[in-house]
């Protein structure tokens, strides 16, 4: 067995880590209190990661609530500055973007978690949450990704991994799920029906790729995306920019 993987985790960092994610998942900010009950972690357990994530300036507290701070920004753009795969595919994802008058974006996966490396929107006013990150089991993007698994992969995934109900959509039931990854291995793109985000359909098609396995979607509000449109056109049209974006990796 790897030597690596006998090492123990720091539980502590776990934690901080879970606090952060609902901080950045969540648009508006949160008391200590909600932030308890999403992470089902002690409140006060809570508040001295929240207290010591302010003293290093990663988190910034008002009116007793609190979000992520600004630093986070700089390290994204570190980050992608790294990513020399986003330069090439950011026309891209902006013409499909434009075309379908949509959020659009890439995501890739790293360690079993849906990383948005680039998304854009055609109108930026719009209060649509855009990011497909996290869960694979839940979001278009993800389960594209997936589909790209050998069968053996996904029931191994989807048999030892936690699958949080993360909307009342969400599929969690093993087979269910399974029987959907094989139809999106069979048809070439996958649907999010407000699985992820309440008020938010997406559909998604993979990305072939010899280092990574990636994804490209469209993501909006159900009365947009729906009917013919949501089944047939925008898969279409995701596929020929999928197309676009491997040919942009040669």
């Amino acid at each position: 067995m790897n030597k690596e993987n006998q090492m123990e985790t720091i539980e502590a960092t776990k934690t901080t880590f879970r606090i952060l994610q609902v901080l950045i998942d969540n648009r508006e900010p949160l008391g200590v209190t909600e932030l308890a009950s999403r992470t089902d972690i002690h409140k006060s357990t809570v508040y001295k990661h929240l207290y010591t994530l302010r003293k290093l300036g990663y988190v910034e507290k008002k009116n007793s609530k609190y979000r992520p701070s600004i630093r986070f920004v700089d390290f994204s753009h570190h980050v992608t500055e790294h990513e020399t795969m986003i330069q090439p595919i950011e026309s891209l994802i902006d013409d499909l973007a434009d075309t379908v008058n949509e959020t659009a974006g890439l995501v890739i996966e790293r360690n079993n978690v849906a990383v948005d490396v680039y998304v854009t929107r055609s109108q930026p006013e719009r209060d649509t949450a855009s990011h497909n990150r996290r869960f694979l089991h839940c979001s278009a993007a993800g389960k594209a990704l997936l589909s790209e698994w050998s069968p053996d992969a996904v029931k191994q995934y989807v048999t030892s991994e936690e699958l949080p109900a993360i909307t009342n959509q969400t599929l969690t039931e093993h087979q269910t799920l399974l029987d959907e990854i094989s139809r999106v291995r069979d048809h070439g793109f996958a649907f999010d029906r407000q699985e992820q985000y309440q008020g938010v359909n997406s559909v998604a098609t993979s990305v072939t790729h010899p280092d990574f396995s990636a994804a490209v979607y469209v993501s909006g509000k159900p009365d947009e995306l729906s009917g013919k449109r949501f089944k047939d056109i925008i898969p279409g049209t995701l596929q020929s920019t999928a197309r676009k974006v491997e040919s942009s990796f040669a």
